[in-house]
């Protein structure tokens, strides 16, 4: 098992977040808790991953100031996501996740990809805004800038930052959000 935690900057936030490889999936739990602009947060996320990084499962619980909530999502084979038990077709497409508290889930294109340095590629992503209390299919960029660097960038571009990563693709720092402390 792999203990890693995140302070976020700009979200005021200490994420303690725990990977644990299994023979068939990656078991990841983490828990989230902070405050922006009067809002205070405690997140727990489970996300089981299959060997290629490929999300199969999450399950979202905590509170958002004092207003509970909970998400329970699958992907089904070859069609799209369940979500809280409800088929949603909008995100057939979608097979990374990416929750704005966050930056585990840049991981996971960044592993799954495998990109050469100099290669791009965009990506469909099941985008949740925890503070916003809502999700969303997006497309998003990840350009490899060196064996360590990303630069990331929303489609389009109302978004970018660089994300740079360790040996086994984990963040690191991701520029102006998040900064690994151990």
């Amino acid at each position: 098992m792999q203990e890693i935690v995140w302070k976020g900057i700009y979200y005021h936030s200490i994420e303690h977040c725990n990977i644990q490889p299994a023979d068939d999936f990656i078991e990841i739990t983490s828990d989230i808790s902070g405050g922006l602009n009067e809002i205070d947060y405690q997140i727990n996320y489970l996300i089981l991953l299959k060997r290629n990084w490929t999300t199969a499962r999450f399950n979202i619980s905590g509170h958002i100031s004092h207003e509970k909530i909970s998400i329970d999502a699958m992907k089904e084979t070859n069609t799209g996501w369940n979500i809280n038990g409800r088929y949603v077709d909008e995100l057939r497409t979608c097979v990374d996740i990416d929750l704005s508290l966050t930056p585990f889930t840049n991981t996971l294109p960044i592993n799954r990809l495998g990109l050469p340095v100099g290669d791009q590629q965009i990506i469909d992503v099941l985008y949740i805004d925890l503070l916003e209390k809502s999700w969303k299919a997006a497309q998003q960029k990840y350009i490899r800038l060196s064996a360590n660097e990303y630069k990331f960038e929303n489609v389009p571009n109302d978004f970018e930052s660089r994300i740079t990563v360790d040996e086994n693709g984990l963040v690191v720092n991701y520029l102006g959000l998040f900064e690994r402390v151990y």
